[in-house]
């Protein structure tokens, strides 16, 4: 659609319908399911690492592992991006087939996460941004392992207070990396340091 569209309002209108049609989908499917089904579905919403079992972490690794290395060989093409796009294509990166990675590559990322783990917010906006702060570089053949390392950490940290503070009651992860990433965002935008 962002090919046929060049309006940015129109083109985001379009998201929000896509996303009222999904949350529709998603209500009726709720309404037609067994009870036990819509108790893991409301935890899974929750973003929970509770269910992992071996199997899980198997497919995770395999998969991320992967997908995160096609991110790694994209590390050249998006530092010559920083210089805007005429100064990308004039160092032989095609614009087109870029874009077309790096869309596949960020939403198989979120995709592979999300359907194990539930919406685990905050993590990939905040995170990124953190590492850059800390190491004071927009290289991405640094910034992508230390993204990642640094999502890692996070995350389990967050779980870690998410099963502990109010044990036995475990919090969903969501709304802890939520109470950290939320403030983050809050400061960058007003500093002015990063755009998101």
């Amino acid at each position: 659609m962002a090919g046929k569209v060049r309006d940015i309002i129109t083109l985001l209108v379009i998201g929000l319908m896509t996303g009222y049609v999904a949350s529709a989908l998603s209500s009726f499917l709720i309404a037609f399911a067994q009870s036990e089904d819509v108790h893991r579905f409301v935890i899974w919403t929750m973003g929970s690492f509770s269910g992992f079992g071996w199997d899980e972490v198997q497919v995770l690794s395999i998969g991320g592992a992967v997908l995160l290395a096609g991110a790694y060989l994209l590390a050249k093409p998006l530092n010559a991006f920083l210089l805007g796009e005429d100064y990308a294509r004039s160092m032989g990166v095609n614009v087109k087939a870029f874009r077309y990675a790096v869309i596949f590559l960020s939403c198989a990322l979120a995709a592979i996460v999300t359907a194990f783990a539930g919406p685990v917010a905050f993590v990939g906006l905040a995170v990124p941004h953190l590492a850059r702060l800390a190491l004071g570089t927009s290289d991405n053949r640094v910034l992508i392992p230390a993204a990642i390392l640094a999502g890692a950490a996070v995350t389990s940290l967050c779980d870690l207070m998410a099963r502990l503070i109010f044990a036995p009651v475990e919090l969903p992860v969501s709304a802890t990396t939520a109470i950290f990433g939320a403030p983050m965002v809050i400061i960058f935008l007003l500093k002015g340091k990063t755009t998101i």
